[in-house]
């Protein structure tokens, strides 16, 4: 049995609700990374925050995937078509607004404009590397927790 679909106003409260809490989210530790990298010899200009917060993210969002197929059955497709309301809370939402495509591209052009192309080619390869393998994790580890028998 699939979860129901809510209509497009609840549909949209969710969202805003759920990238509200994971924007500040972000905020929070992506500045509580900064203030731990500040001052060490590898954090001169390197955007320490945003790689940890798009790195919780890709794995969580396996977690979150992993859970919402145990919830929703096995026959529904990973993470859509049709998105229920714990998708849209946690997923679209929360991690949404926590993780950051347009930061990590801004600061990708920064680091090569100042002169420094190959730290910010080792940061586009880390944040997606390491991004597509904790995601493989996070679904793989809440697929053991969950006891999520399908192969997705």
């Amino acid at each position: 049995m699939s979860a129901a679909v809510p209509g497009l106003a609840v549909q949209m409260l969710l969202v805003f609700v759920g990238a509200g809490a994971g924007g500040v989210l972000r905020l929070l530790v992506g500045r509580g990374v900064d203030g731990l990298t500040h001052g060490g010899p590898a954090s001169v200009g390197f955007p320490w925050g945003t790689l940890a917060v798009n790195l919780v993210g890709a794995g969580l969002i396996g977690v979150v995937a992993a859970v919402i197929l145990q919830w929703a059955g096995a026959g529904r497709a990973l993470l859509g078509p049709a998105p229920g309301t714990a998708q849209l809370l946690l997923a679209t939402g929360v991690l949404g607004g926590f993780t950051t495509f347009s930061s990590l591209a801004i600061e990708a052009v920064g680091l090569v404009q100042s002169g420094r192309p190959v730290a910010a080619g080792l940061y586009v390869l880390m944040t997606n590397v390491l991004g597509i393998a904790l995601a493989f994790a996070g679904f793989a580890a809440a697929r053991g927790i969950t006891g999520l028998m399908v192969r997705a």
